[in-house]
């Protein structure tokens, strides 16, 4: 059974990490000369962007880590009624949703900055919104990933269930961003208004392939991290007993 101490300190973790999206969001959506205010206020808002979503999501996750961890701390059984469909709704979120769009959003933005910044972050924008607010929007994403993926074990569902559920994230996705364009004729990011419709499929072909591939990437971390750790701590119960 884990140490009741244990379970405090995850808990105190997951505040800390929801604490830290929150504020994130607030400070995207709070931003009075946001570059891209008027944007957020056309047809959407700012459910179009991936990145929000993403930051949306992340809250909910943590939200339900920290009510687990309160009613795993509070409840005597711990591994009975309530805290296990938590559990199974925690991982699900995190495995299938939350690490492969979060990495995803990561990485495509700043290779995508590095390689044209014109076609997700123009330099322009550098004078009205800044610096601090896009690491915090586009980097700070991932160290709360691998936080919560070093600190909590998350079961992965079935490979068929898992890139099921994805694929039909990424499918509404794509369609509605489709469909914003279509009723508004405004795209939610700079890159798309100069691919014609070829360019389009290859786009969001390998965009979904591309996140594919890090719901994968989430599966295999976990087991490295977690099956070695396991190993290294029968490893010390053995020793010990020899002792």
């Amino acid at each position: 059974m884990e140490p009741l101490s244990t379970g405090r300190a995850l808990m105190v973790a997951h505040c800390v990490c929801l604490f830290w999206s929150v504020f994130v969001v607030t400070q995207n959506v709070g931003l009075t000369n946001d570059p891209y205010l008027e944007m957020k206020r056309t047809f959407g808002g700012p459910w179009k962007y991936l990145t929000f979503l993403n930051q949306s999501l992340q809250i909910v996750l943590f939200v339900i880590c920290v009510i687990h961890d309160v009613i795993y701390i509070c409840n005597p059984t711990r591994r009975k009624g309530l805290p296990v469909h938590i559990v199974n709704v925690r991982d699900w979120m995190f495995s299938v949703l939350v690490f492969p769009i979060g990495t995803f959003v990561v990485f495509t933005f700043w290779i995508f900055y590095a390689f044209d910044r014109k076609f997700i972050f123009n330099r322009e924008l550098d004078g009205t919104s800044p610096s601090w607010i896009n690491h915090f929007i586009h980097t700070t994403i991932l160290p709360l990933l691998v936080i919560e993926l070093i600190i909590c074990p998350h079961k992965y569902p079935s490979r068929k269930k898992g890139v099921l559920g994805l694929s039909i994230f990424a499918s509404i996705y794509i369609i509605w961003i489709l469909w914003i364009n279509y009723t508004s004729g405004i795209w939610a990011y700079p890159l798309l208004e100069n691919l014609n419709k070829s360019g389009l499929v290859v786009f969001f072909t390998s965009s979904y392939f591309g996140i594919v591939g890090f719901y994968f990437l989430g599966a295999w971390l976990t087991k490295l991290i977690w099956v070695y750790r396991g190993d290294c701590v029968n490893r010390i119960k053995e020793v010990q007993k020899m002792l």
